[in-house]
C-alpha cells in the first residue's frame, strides 16, 4: 500500500486519492463515507436541536448491495436514485410497532396512482368481519346485503340529496332524471294493479284504480270497461261517467249513451228571474237581480248559449223566464199597427242547401232578412257559416283547395274563414290566405291529414279530397220568432175586435131589415 493513497490521522482513516471528496473514509466514532468525507449532519428526522446525532454513512455515487438490506431505523430521500422506492415509508406515531403511513403523493395498488388517496387496481376483500367505514361510521354500509348481483339496503330508510323520510322508503330532495322508465313494481296494492308500465303508452294490467281520501273512507275510482270504456264513478258505485272509446260517446248517469252526451237523471236547482253582472267585453254596469225562482230538477244547467246546428227536442215542451218583475218600460202593442205590421211579413216555402243535415223537404217560415226590415228587433246579427260552396274540393300541394262548381268571384267580401269537414266528418275552420285562380284557394293550414276520397260504392277511401261547406261571416242574420207570434197575436185580436164590430153591424142592419119586413 503506497503511502500516498492512504493517511492515517488520529481517530481518522481516509485515502488520500480524491482530495476533499477521498474515496473512503472512516472516522473513530463509527461515521464512515465512500467517495465523500464522512457525514456530520443531523438525521432529517431528528428534529432536536439538542441532539448530538450524526448520520453514519455518507456515500456518493451508485451503490449495489447483493442480498438483503436490513434496516432497523428509516430510510430517507427523494427516492430518485433509489430502485424499488418512490416515496417514504414511515411507522405512524400512535403505534410504531405495528402501523405504517405514507408521507407523501397518492398510493396505487395494481396500477398507476389517480386524483385519490388510494386507487386499487382489482379486488378488495375485507377479512375477519372487516368493515368499510365512512368518516368512522360503520352503519352507513351495515345495512346494505348482496344477493346474487343485486344488492339492496335491509334496514332503515334512504334520502338522496337530504335526510330520509321518517315513513317512507326513499326520499328523493330534487328532481329525478331517468333516460329510460320500464314501469313501477307495485305488489299486492288494491286498485293499481300488479305492474304498471309507462312505455310509448301507459297501461295497466288491472282494470281498476281507486283514490282514498285519508282518513275519511271515501273512495273514487275509474274502471276500464269491458269495451274499452273509461268509467269515473264516486264512491265505487254511484255517479258514473263514462267515457265510451266505441263511438266516442260520453255519458253521465249511464253506461250505455246513445249521443255524443247522454245524461241520466238530474240535480236540484233554483233559476232566479233576472240577470247577471258580467265583466270582460260586456260595456255598461249591471246589477243582480233575484226576485223570485222556479225550483227543479235538471240534467244540464249553463249560464250562457246552448248551441246547435240540428233540432232543438223537447219531450215536455219548452219555458221562458218572463217574469215582470225582470222587465221595464213595458207598453201594450196597439193592435192596429201590429196588424200593419203582420200585414209585410212575407211568409216563404223553401228548402235549405244543406240537405245533409236540413233534408230536402220544403219547410215554411221566414226570410230572415224580411223580417230584420220589418221587425228589427225581432232579429239577431251572429257570427256563423254559410253553405255558400257546399262541395267536394280537390287538395294539392297540402293547401291548395281547388273547386268544380263553384267560382272564387263569388266569394263573400271580408270572409276569409272556411267550414270544411274531413273524411271522418269532423268540422274544421282554415284560413284563406290566397285566392289563386277562378277556382282554387290557398289556406294557411295542412290539409293533408283530413283529405280522402268515396269510391263507387259510396265508401270513404284514401284520396285527396276535402267537403268545403262555405264561408264564415259576421252578419248571418238569426230570428227570435216569438217576435213574431207576439205581433201576430196582437194583429189576431184587431182582427178579432174588427170582426165582433162587423157582427154587431150585421145583426144592427138584420134588426132593422126584420123591422121594416114587418111593416109592409
Amino acid at each position: 500500500m503506497s503511502e500516498t493513497n492512504l493517511q492515517l490521522f488520529p481517530g481518522i482513516f481516509r485515502s488520500t486519492v480524491g482530495g476533499e471528496n477521498p474515496g473512503f473514509f472512516l472516522h473513530s466514532d463509527g461515521r464512515v463515507g465512500i467517495g465523500n468525507k464522512a457525514p456530520t449532519a443531523r438525521p432529517t428526522w431528528d428534529t432536536d436541536p439538542n441532539s448530538t446525532e450524526k448520520n453514519k454513512l455518507n456515500v456518493s455515487g451508485h451503490t449495489h448491495i447483493e442480498g438483503n438490506l436490513d434496516v432497523t431505523g428509516s430510510v430517507y430521500g427523494d427516492g430518485s436514485n433509489m430502485t424499488g422506492v418512490t416515496l417514504p415509508w414511515t411507522q405512524s406515531t400512535p403505534n410504531l410497532a405495528t402501523d405504517i403511513k405514507y408521507e407523501g403523493g397518492n398510493v396505487g395498488i395494481g396500477g398507476e396512482a389517480g386524483t385519490e388517496a388510494l386507487t386499487v387496481y382489482g379486488d378488495l376483500n375485507l377479512k375477519s368481519g372487516g368493515q368499510l367505514k365512512l368518516n368512522g361510521q360503520t352503519s352507513v354500509f351495515s345495512n346494505w346485503s348482496v344477493d346474487g348481483s343485486d344488492i339492496y339496503r335491509s334496514a332503515g330508510n334512504v334520502g338522496i340529496g337530504g335526510a330520509a323520510s321518517g315513513t317512507n322508503k326513499l326520499k328523493v330532495h330534487g328532481t329525478v332524471e331517468a333516460t329510460s322508465f320500464s314501469g313501477i313494481q307495485a305488489s299486492d296494492v288494491s286498485g293499481l294493479g300488479s305492474f304498471a308500465t309507462l312505455s310509448s303508452y301507459p297501461t295497466v294490467t288491472q282494470t281498476d284504480f281507486r283514490w282514498t281520501m285519508g282518513g275519511t273512507g271515501t273512495t273514487s275510482h275509474a274502471n276500464y270497461g269491458g269495451h274499452g270504456d273509461w268509467y269515473i264513478r264516486s264512491n265505487h258505485g254511484s255517479g258514473k261517467v263514462i267515457l265510451q272509446d266505441t263511438g266516442g260517446n260520453v255519458g253521465v248517469g249511464t253506461s250505455n249513451p246513445l249521443a255524443k252526451l247522454h245524461i241520466n237523471g238530474s240535480a236540484g236547482f233554483t233559476i232566479n228571474t233576472g240577470w247577471l253582472t258580467y265583466f270582460g267585453p260586456y260595456s255598461g254596469s249591471f246589477s243582480h237581480n233575484s226576485n223570485s225562482s222556479w225550483g227543479g230538477g235538471g240534467s244540464i244547467y249553463a249560464t250562457s248559449h246552448i248551441c246547435t246546428q240540428g233540432y232543438h227536442v223537447s219531450g215536455s215542451g219548452s219555458i221562458t223566464a218572463s217574469d215582470s218583475r225582470i222587465k221595464k218600460e213595458i207598453v201594450d202593442v196597439e193592435d192596429g199597427a201590429a196588424l200593419e205590421t203582420l200585414r209585410l211579413l212575407k211568409p216563404k216555402q223553401y228548402k235549405y242547401k244543406d240537405e245533409f243535415r236540413r233534408g230536402s223537404e220544403p219547410v215554411w217560415g221566414f226570410i230572415a232578412q224580411e223580417v230584420r226590415d220589418t221587425l228589427p228587433y225581432a232579429s239577431q246579427l251572429r257570427t256563423e257559416c254559410v253553405p255558400n260552396i257546399y262541395e267536394l274540393a280537390n287538395v294539392s300541394a297540402s293547401n291548395v283547395i281547388t273547386f268544380s262548381n263553384f267560382y272564387t268571384s263569388n266569394l263573400e267580401s271580408n270572409a276569409m274563414v272556411l267550414k270544411v269537414f274531413d273524411v271522418d266528418d269532423a268540422e274544421h275552420l282554415v284560413n284563406i290566405t290566397e285566392v289563386v285562380d277562378d277556382h282554387s284557394v290557398r289556406v294557411e293550414e295542412d290539409l293533408s291529414e283530413w283529405t280522402g276520397s268515396v269510391d263507387e260504392s259510396g265508401n270513404v277511401a284514401a284520396g285527396n279530397q276535402l267537403f268545403v261547406y262555405g264561408q264564415r261571416v259576421d252578419d248571418f242574420v238569426f230570428l227570435k220568432k216569438d217576435a213574431i207570434w207576439t205581433v201576430a197575436t196582437s194583429a189576431l185580436q184587431e182582427v178579432d175586435r174588427q170582426l165582433q164590430a162587423e157582427r154587431e153591424k150585421v145583426a144592427s142592419l138584420e134588426e132593422r131589415l126584420a123591422a121594416l119586413e114587418a111593416n109592409q
